[in-house]
């Protein structure tokens, strides 16, 4: 359980990561995702989580 937990926060800081470097890139602004649902910006959360799964299962 005590993995699952930390997989989790981890799983989470990687998110809040990723959305902090699209944004500083400018490769998905804040706006872009205000509209409404952005194909990049689920792209790019989707490979992290997958690269990150495919580390640890």
């Amino acid at each position: 359980m005590h993995l699952d937990l930390f997989h989790a926060i981890v799983t989470v800081a990687l998110i809040f990561l990723t959305t902090w470097a699209l944004d500083k890139t400018g490769f998905v602004t804040r706006e872009e995702r205000r509209k409404g649902f952005s194909w990049k910006y689920a792209g790019a959360l989707a490979l992290v989580i997958f690269v990150f799964n495919l580390i640890w299962p």
